[in-house]
């Protein structure tokens, strides 16, 4: 979604950007576009995706900028940390996220 958000991109240009095999790429805007968050145009021999709705592309930055700040603070052991309840780190957040959106 951060890379979209600079404009409109193809496979090959988002592979390159990423540093992700094309596969990996794919299935991501796969999920993306099941759940109506890209839309994909055709250019020639390819597909062009672009950001539908960039509101929510900026809540999930947000929430993801959220979660890399309370990690980066310092705090006392609480409860929830027994039970994994605190904030994880924005990769994780985002692989649960995308986990979730598969149908």
């Amino acid at each position: 979604m951060r890379e979209l958000e600079a404009g409109p991109a193809c496979v090959h240009e988002l592979v390159a950007a990423l540093g992700a095999s094309q596969s990996l790429v794919s299935q991501h805007l796969r999920v993306l576009r099941n759940v109506r968050l890209v839309q994909g145009a055709r250019r020639g021999k390819e597909i062009e995706y672009s950001v539908i709705d960039t509101h929510i592309s900026r809540l999930i930055a947000d929430a993801v900028a959220h979660v890399a700040e309370q990690e980066a603070t310092p705090r006392e052991t609480a409860v929830g940390d027994q039970y994994g309840m605190l904030p994880a780190s924005p990769d994780l957040v985002a692989r649960r996220l995308a986990r979730r959106e598969h149908p």
